[in-house]
């Protein structure tokens, strides 16, 4: 498979780095009896508001690539703590934002495209608001996790910015930034 080709298109691509990646250094964790963090996704959320870190889509075959091998990856590392008592901690993260984020480049772009007036029209309606994850935020939350093992042990995180945001008021923000 062409590295140009991402793991939310390739059904083998997504299965070896979102599943069976975590799960084999989920192995190594164990074997050398240290925490594991494991870094999800929202994409194995339903979608809504004020979703608790209990939520998660059912398992099914016609959930998009990338979204069925996180999902697998959490129901792997959930049967791994009860069966062998896997310390691990699952953060959930929406689309990534800050320095060097491959994920956050190709979001700029879209962005760009439309205060550039490329794109004619917003994917998007005026309720609809998004969450988004500071990458600058995530090391100091793995620290705090890793000090704080009783707390964080076993157990899911959705880290995102507190209050989510529409598109348009991003795109807008973005506009300003941009003049």
């Amino acid at each position: 498979m062409p590295p140009s080709i991402p793991a939310r298109s390739s059904p083998p691509l997504a299965f070896e780095i979102n599943y069976l990646g975590a799960l084999n250094l989920a192995r190594v964790a164990l074997e050398l009896q240290v925490p594991y963090i494991h870094f999800s996704s929202a994409a194995v959320l339903p979608s809504g508001e004020n979703l608790s870190e209990h939520e998660r889509l059912d398992l099914h075959p016609e959930l998009p690539n990338y979204a069925k091998s996180k999902l697998l990856a959490e129901l792997a590392l959930d049967e791994l703590r009860y069966k062998h008592r896997l310390d691990y901690t699952n953060i959930r993260l929406a689309v990534v934002y800050g320095a060097h984020d491959h994920k956050i480049q190709s979001f700029q772009r879209l962005l760009f495209s439309l205060v550039n007036q490329a794109m004619p029209l917003m994917f998007t309606n005026r309720q609809a608001t998004h969450s988004y994850s500071n990458a600058k935020k995530v090391p100091h939350f793995i620290h705090h996790i890793l000090k704080n093992r009783e707390e964080f042990g076993g157990r899911t995180w959705h880290f995102v910015d507190p209050l989510p945001v529409s598109l348009s008021q991003l795109i807008n923000h973005h506009h300003q930034v941009l003049s």
